[in-house]
């Protein structure tokens, strides 16, 4: 049996205390403003967010739990020891009582507070907390050294996620450099209307069998197409375009990423009739190639540049008749597939090994916080 078996058993057999915060800490809020924030200030400023801020003063200097009055309720904590400065409408919750650690408390709030302020909710969600809410909520006090060790392997479990974390924000950093340095370094170029076979911009009506549609999310950069697809039999589906695998989808009105992506499965399906559908001559462009230049930072000024030669006010859409005048650095086919490759093992191991780990450890953390914050009430004689 593992030495985490061990412990969730002494957690099972063990009964303890449970104490209101009220009883057991000091509750207040920090008296600053967001607009005190200061980019190189010397102390941590707690706000309503999960981003923490700097501050040139502190006002305490202190073990406390950081929680916002509004916004994110239940769903923000900071652990904090040292000086650090609290804005207004974010509560401190300093501990008292020395049969209590700060960051065991500071775990178990993370797993139950939410419930608990759902549960003296009217309505389905929480837009606010006062003083007295927090002070009700009640947590158990079982042995120092009990909490010392479930202290030890949560903080073990949330520090490989932070090492994964970095490792993800690292290897994305590269994975954009390597975009910028691959998609660019070229002296041909071509726009967009010379490689496009054709397109569609009008409505299409049609009756479809078997055909699958796409849901209005838009498209992901990674050469598939995004969302849930619904099976369609004999549907009517006047308005709708029908696109073919390697066709090219984009949304006029949302050009970003998230919005652009074309079908890799041999389905017909069907897309709403504001997108724009196209096609390309595969003689001359790959369409991953294409679809990583859309989505690099160069790709993204381009569609920006072409947005703003359009007349008119507001929200611009990017019809294909702009949309197709943008240019593309185009290196021979062999070249293209090459960078792709390149790219597409960046992207493989971003998705399939680094987010797969970082799950597969939050699963574990999920798993045995609940498992090791479980604690029964000491029954009233």
């Amino acid at each position: 049996m593992s030495v985490i078996d061990n412990l969730i058993n002494e957690i099972n057999d063990a009964h303890v205390e449970f104490k209101k915060l009220i009883d057991i800490s000091e509750i207040g809020t920090g008296s600053c403003n967001r607009q005190d924030a200061t980019d190189n200030g010397l102390y941590p400023f707690y706000v309503r967010s999960k981003d923490v801020f700097r501050i040139d003063k502190y006002e305490y200097d202190e073990e406390a739990i950081i929680i916002p009055g509004e916004g994110g309720i239940g769903e923000i904590f900071h652990y904090v020891n040292g000086k650090y400065s609290l804005h207004q409408r974010a509560y401190r919750i300093h501990i008292l009582d020395n049969r209590i650690k700060t960051k065991f408390l500071y775990y178990y709030m993370f797993n139950n507070f939410k419930s608990f302020i759902m549960s003296k909710a009217v309505n389905a969600t929480v837009t606010s907390i006062r003083k007295p809410m927090i002070e009700q909520f009640v947590v158990p006090i079982p042995p120092v050294e009990l909490q010392n060790r479930i202290i030890t392997i949560l903080d073990k479990y949330n520090n490989i996620q932070r090492i994964v974390d970095e490792e993800i924000n690292k290897t994305k950093k590269q994975f954009n450099y390597c975009k910028i340095k691959l998609l660019s370094n070229y002296d041909y170029k071509c726009k967009i209307s010379e490689i496009a076979l054709s397109h569609r911009e009008k409505n299409k009506n049609q009756l479809i069998n078997n055909a699958y549609s796409i849901t209005q999310k838009g498209l992901i950069p990674t050469s598939e197409y995004f969302g849930e697809k619904t099976k369609i039999t004999s549907t009517n589906t006047s308005g709708y375009y029908i696109v073919e695998k390697g066709w090219f989808v984009y949304s006029p009105s949302r050009i970003d990423v998230g919005s652009i992506g074309y079908l890799k499965d041999n389905i017909t399906a069907i897309v709403s009739p504001i997108d724009v559908v196209f096609s390309l001559d595969n003689s001359k462009i790959d369409n991953d190639y294409l679809l990583y230049f859309l989505l690099s930072p160069k790709g993204m000024s381009e569609i920006l540049y072409q947005r703003q030669g359009i007349e008119g006010t507001g929200r611009k859409n990017l019809p294909f008749e702009n949309f197709s005048k943008i240019e593309i650095p185009l290196p021979k086919l062999d070249e293209q597939k090459r960078v792709v490759g390149i790219l597409k093992k960046f992207e493989k191991y971003i998705n399939e090994i680094l987010i797969t780990k970082r799950n597969l450890y939050q699963k574990q953390y999920e798993y045995y916080r609940n498992k090791l914050l479980n604690f029964e009430e000491i029954a009233n004689e």
